[in-house]
């Protein structure tokens, strides 16, 4: 087992679980989307544009629980890799967030929180901002209500506070916020 690269045992471990058959296209495939948007970040070399797109169709074209989860973990490895545009429309493809999460938990609060962020990033023209400053207040009001009852959401509520500010150009309140948010 030495030998064995970490990504090839992660997807000995998944592929060993019992199959959860995927009613729209028969198998999981979530397992192996994320990996392969794990392994981008993993990797030395910018990834190529159309292997971003691959991820995104692919996290796109899911159904079963499973494989919203994994559509979260896209939305995140996009943002990560600077590809907002391509997250932000994973993002608002779906009519709910549940449509992309699945059952509410912890990952709603990770969507909320880059959903948020991307909507801010890719606002360039006058309606975009106007839209992405809008759904960043949203997506905030409700990490703020979280928040209050779980510790663990509050340095999320706190981050989008600071990049909203830095969006309206509010520089002391958002170098007031990012300290906040990094507790």
């Amino acid at each position: 087992a030495a030998n064995k690269s970490a990504r090839a045992m992660v997807v000995e471990t998944y592929r060993t679980l019992p199959k959860i058959p995927n009613r729209r296209r028969g198998g999981p495939d979530h397992v192996e989307l994320i990996v392969d948007m794990y392994t981008l970040l993993r990797t030395d070399a910018a990834p190529s544009d159309e292997s971003l797109r691959n991820i995104a169709e692919r996290a796109r074209a899911t159904g079963s629980p499973l494989d919203r989860y994994a559509r979260v973990h896209a939305v995140i490895v996009l943002t990560i890799l600077g590809e907002h545009m391509l997250a932000s429309d994973l993002c608002e493809a779906a009519d709910t967030p549940s449509a992309i999460v699945g059952a509410p938990s912890a990952h709603l609060a990770d969507f909320m929180l880059y959903r948020g962020l991307c909507a801010l990033l890719r606002s360039q023209t006058g309606f975009e901002r106007r839209r992405g400053k809008r759904i960043a207040r949203r997506c905030q009001r409700r990490l703020d209500v979280w928040a209050r009852y779980g510790p663990d959401f509050v340095h999320m509520s706190r981050f989008l506070a600071a990049e909203r500010a830095r969006a309206r150009g509010d520089g002391r309140n958002a170098l007031r916020l990012y300290p906040e948010a990094a507790k």
